[in-house]
């Protein structure tokens, strides 16, 4: 016996073998399937909505079988909405917020420096152009 899951084109995604018991203990007994493996994909599939997925049981038919059914577990998940700002334009971003506050600084810094250089001047032409009154 093994389970195989198809997708819509006939595609196989994924198989599962099953585990036979070789003892007399309880979950181990001879002759009986006690496990199944486990399906993973190599890659994530993809399953849209209305999408038909066909689960295929096949049995040998050597010897008769009773007590038995088809089993299979999937493990789904929503599709996660894409990021709005990826990790380089993360870093583009602040590439430019670098660069914005760089040239900030720079104008503040010259700013600075011309009322200073307009302080000072004036300061000169003052004491240039005027008699102490006290003097």
């Amino acid at each position: 016996m093994d389970t195989e899951t198809f997708d819509q084109e006939s595609e196989g995604i994924c198989t599962s073998i099953p585990k036979y018991g070789n003892g007399v203990e309880p979950g181990n007994e001879a002759g009986y399937i006690v496990g199944m493996t486990s399906c993973y994909p190599e890659k994530p599939v993809k399953v849209s909505y209305g999408e038909t997925l066909t689960l295929e049981f096949n049995f040998s038919n050597a010897v008769g079988h009773t007590g038995v059914m088809g089993l299979f577990h999937f493990f789904v998940t929503q599709q996660l909405p894409q990021p709005e700002i990826s990790l380089p334009a993360l870093f583009q971003a602040q590439a430019k917020s670098v660069s914005f506050l760089t040239f900030l600084a720079v104008m503040v810094v010259v700013s600075v420096v011309v009322l200073t250089a307009a302080v000072v001047y004036r300061r000169q032409n003052r004491e240039d152009g005027y008699q102490s009154l006290s003097g």
